[in-house]
């Protein structure tokens, strides 16, 4: 029994580090406070104090000017500062923390013109109807993709970033079988 409670508090903490904003009080150099998740209340202690967040890639906060996500809202990605939006400083009061739409590679059989197949994150096989077809690949500005002779990111390797084909490195013509995504 003690082992199973380690292992679900270790599990449910390693999935929460991904998904967290950071947010400050008095600009980017202040006091900093971390949240998980949504939050109904951000406390009397930092109730109408947040001017700048970090928001964790591949998510997106709401920030509501009440408690319990009520009132006035604006949606946060990446950095945000109460400057780009003024009228928010220092009015800040619960969070809703939302996985934002995937990032997807997509991949092309036989040419750009050909099938295509889109994968998202970190793909460890490919799949019996895709392993060694892959010969363009578009990934999307801000992310590379390691793309690998095997599956489950074993063999050869090559970094690939924006438009992709096959003529450019010949040698990896139909032999990816699994992808990394990568944010740069």
């Amino acid at each position: 029994m003690k082992y199973s409670i380690v292992a679900l508090f270790v599990f449910v903490s390693l999935n929460s580090i991904a998904q967290k904003v950071i947010t400050y009080r008095d600009g980017p150099e202040g006091e900093s406070r971390i949240f998980y998740g949504d939050v109904t209340w951000v406390g009397d202690d930092w109730n109408d104090c947040i001017s700048n967040m970090v928001v964790s890639p591949g998510f997106k906060v709401i920030a509501y000017w009440d408690s319990n996500f009520q009132g006035r809202w604006i949606e946060i990605k990446g950095t945000w500062s109460a400057s780009q939006n003024p009228e928010w400083n220092d009015q800040i009061s619960s969070l809703r923390l939302i996985a934002d739409e995937p990032v997807q590679v997509i991949t092309y059989r036989d040419g750009p013109d050909g099938a295509s197949k889109r994968f998202s994150g970190d793909v460890p096989w490919v799949g019996d109807d895709w392993n060694d077809c892959i010969s363009n690949m578009q990934v999307p500005s801000g992310y590379k993709v390691i793309a690998y002779w095997d599956s489950n990111f074993q063999g050869r390797s090559i970094e690939i970033r924006g438009t992709w084909s096959a003529s450019q490195n010949p040698e990896w013509n139909d032999q990816i079988s699994s992808l990394q995504l990568v944010r740069e």
